[in-house]
């Protein structure tokens, strides 16, 4: 991951107030600061029960700026009543006043276990003592303090050619199924861009990455993917419309040729990407790189929650191809994602291609003719040349692939999911006990 830094007008901090159990000492509340008013945009929970702070955080987000994220773990302000939107409107009102700015430039965020009551003077009292914490800046603090079942920290900094830098911030290991995620996830550039050029980038950005993961198909009540631009930099980035356009059309050869540039986590492959949407787009160098860069990251750290699902051993990517249109692509691509009997074949290195084909073939309100399935470069059925040796060689990476060719159409859909173990089962039964 490298070393963890924010862009230039970034502060943060986290530190415990005592909302996690009695017998922690992990850090429990944490806070991202903007010395400028900064563009913003962000996307949330589909979820028709959203949390408190999501409702209050869509509000104050419509006017495209931030100043502050507030965020406590341990305890979901969720399914609260009036008093949990009367706290969640609160801590945004009491951490402005402790920062001397307007409480619709703070967004609210909470996770941890939904439907209890909330501490609500320990959150009060922490968002008065805001201006204090933040004299010293300590983001790895403030990466602990959103932290649940994470197994570990999840961040992605990078300091890019043109002048600008770029980090991303997630928590997430349980229920996670697109759209979003138990997740929380805070993009920071120091770069200048527009908040429409936000508004029309980071929904693209959230479906390339948070929303093709999965580990349970469990949608939260919590997820926030917020992106903030403090414009410290002075280095100019543009987000035109044609450039969301030409991604969400690009054709899976073309898609792959960039994604398997941006797996690359070393300089080169982001450089390989920046020059590929460059060309393909036709934008400005700078504009490329940061769209190439924050593509990386976010799909870095998606990849990151998935690999920390709740037990897991592995994680496999689902390709479908050749579908008549994307919803096609993604209800087959999701059926084989969420499927226990294939996520239990992944953890066993089982290439049992049957169980495959009947996740296709529950998706009962589509016509699709016999579809190819592959794992890696082996055909599995119809059965080929790969002796059972070969496919289970390619079941037992740490990272598998999954290619379901429908032979409908040119739609197609790449999704990302992990193995389901034993110990899911176990750590989700004793989850509040």
């Amino acid at each position: 991951m490298g070393d963890l830094f924010l862009p230039a007008g970034f502060r943060a901090t986290g530190w415990r107030i005592g909302v996690k159990e009695s017998n922690s000492t992990k850090e429990d509340f944490g806070v991202l600061f903007s010395e400028t008013h900064a563009t913003a945009h962000g996307v949330f929970t589909k979820n028709r029960f959203p949390g408190h702070p999501v409702v209050v955080g869509r509000r104050h987000i419509e006017g495209g700026r931030l100043r502050l994220i507030v965020v406590n773990s341990g305890n979901a302000n969720v399914a609260n009543g009036p008093d949990g939107l009367a706290l969640a409107e609160a801590e945004c009102e009491r951490a402005a006043a402790s920062l001397q700015i307007q409480s619709t430039e703070v967004l609210p965020s909470s996770t941890g276990v939904i439907g209890r009551p909330m501490p609500a003077e320990k959150i009060l009292t922490a968002c008065d003592a805001i201006k204090d914490r933040l004299q010293n800046s300590d983001p790895m603090s403030f990466v602990r303090a959103i932290m649940t079942t994470d197994r570990f920290p999840k961040y992605r900094c990078l300091r890019l050619s043109p002048g600008f830098a770029l980090t991303g911030i997630a928590k997430g290991a349980g229920m996670i199924e697109p759209n979003m995620a138990t997740m929380l996830s805070y993009m920071l550039t120091d770069a200048e861009i527009d908040a429409d050029d936000l508004r029309r980038w980071l929904p693209f950005l959230a479906d390339r990455s948070f929303n093709r993961i999965s580990v349970d198909s469990d949608t939260s009540t919590s997820d926030t993917f917020v992106i903030l631009a403090s414009g410290a930099s002075g280095i100019r980035v543009r987000i035109r419309p044609e450039d969301v356009a030409g991604l969400r059309s690009m054709a899976f050869d073309d898609m792959e040729t960039l994604l398997q540039s941006l797996y690359v986590t070393d300089p080169a492959g982001l450089v390989e990407a920046s020059n590929f949407l460059q060309n393909r787009l036709n934008t400005d160098p700078t504009s490329a790189t940061f769209m190439a860069a924050s593509l990386q990251v976010a799909l870095y750290l998606a990849l990151q929650i998935v690999r920390d699902g709740e037990g897991a051993t592995r994680i496999f990517r689902v390709i479908v191809r050749g579908a008549r249109d994307g919803e096609q692509a993604m209800k087959i691509g999701r059926s084989i994602l969420n499927s226990p009997l294939v996520k239990t074949a992944v953890f066993g290195a089982d290439p049992n291609w049957g169980r495959i084909m009947a996740a296709v073939g529950k998706v009962f309100d589509e016509q699709h003719p016999d579809p190819e399935i592959r794992v890696g470069p082996h055909r599995m059925y119809p059965p080929g040349h790969a002796t059972l040796a070969d496919l289970e060689e390619q079941m037992k990476q740490e990272e598998v692939d999954f290619t379901v060719h429908l032979g409908a159409g040119n739609a197609y859909e790449i999704l990302y999911g992990c193995d389901l173990t034993e110990a899911y089962v176990r750590l989700n039964s004793e989850y509040t006990t």
